[in-house]
């Protein structure tokens, strides 16, 4: 309602249309978070490098990589990627892209590098623990869903991933 009543110059800002997209991207209205993104996208297309634009590729790519149009995801991680050269949040979009269309090696090295700078980043250690274990490393993938589990107790997800990895080594 909020949304919907907004007056229109600020309909014409891409923040407007950046949170648009991310309340629908939570409520899971994918096609609608979509259209919102690419709105955003549209109207910060003055400033290609700027945390709107940014955001609005970031949103895309997430929204279309849960929508499967992963042809779509992998332009608007290029771009993104292009874009923000070492955004950490770039580089992990484009490792989930790479490893739902299955260039896993891609995947790996990108996940890799964000580990190896920041062994903390649980996000992409979980990642690369899902792509090692794809590859078959038993070995790599339980080393990085150990470590998630050792930092996140309560994360069911990394539990059963380890267990897993453990009943295949």
């Amino acid at each position: 309602t909020v949304f919907a009543g907004a007056p229109e110059h600020v309909r014409s800002r891409p923040r407007y249309w950046l949170a648009l997209g991310s309340l629908e991207l939570r409520a899971s209205a994918l096609e609608e978070a979509e259209k919102a993104f690419e709105a955003a996208l549209t109207r910060s297309s003055d400033d290609k490098e700027g945390p709107d634009a940014l955001g609005a590729l970031a949103g895309l790519t997430e929204t279309q990589l849960r929508l499967n149009r992963l042809d779509a995801a992998k332009a608007s991680s290029e771009r993104l990627l292009a874009a923000a050269p070492n955004s950490r949040i770039a580089k992990l979009l484009s490792a989930q892209v790479a490893a739902s269309g299955g260039d896993d090696e891609r995947a790996r090295a990108q996940l890799e590098e964000l580990v190896s700078v920041n062994p903390d980043d649980l996000q992409a250690r979980m990642l690369l623990g899902g792509v090692n274990l794809q590859q078959g490393n038993l070995g790599q993938a339980e080393m990085h869903f150990a470590a998630v589990v050792a930092r996140q107790p309560d994360n069911v997800r990394a539990q059963k991933l380890l267990a897993d990895t453990r009943s295949r080594i």
